[in-house]
């Protein structure tokens, strides 16, 4: 079964650690999803910093303000990207 190979490798401690020091998906993740017909896009780094700006400016702010779940699940997120380089 793909979903329990794909489950078993996204929650195995060598995923983690991969997640947490590069913040991709590993080697595993990306075999199992080409064999079952993903198609990967790598987006042009301008377009990705345009749309990242975005999200932070217009889409986050209401995502924030629903709850402070909300509130604090954005402020996760950013804490990542800013550890990632990928915002200031």
């Amino acid at each position: 079964m793909a979903f329990d190979e794909y489950k078993g490798a996204m929650f195995s401690p060598k995923w983690k650690a991969s997640e947490r020091k590069y913040g991709i998906v590993v080697e595993t993740d990306i075999k199992i999803s080409l064999r079952d017909g993903v198609k990967f896009y790598t987006w042009a780094p301008d377009d990705v910093k345009r749309v990242t700006g975005l999200v932070v400016e217009k889409v986050w702010p209401k995502m924030a303000a629903k709850s402070p779940d909300c509130a604090k699940m954005v402020d996760i997120v950013k804490k990542q990207l800013r550890d990632y380089g990928r915002i200031p």
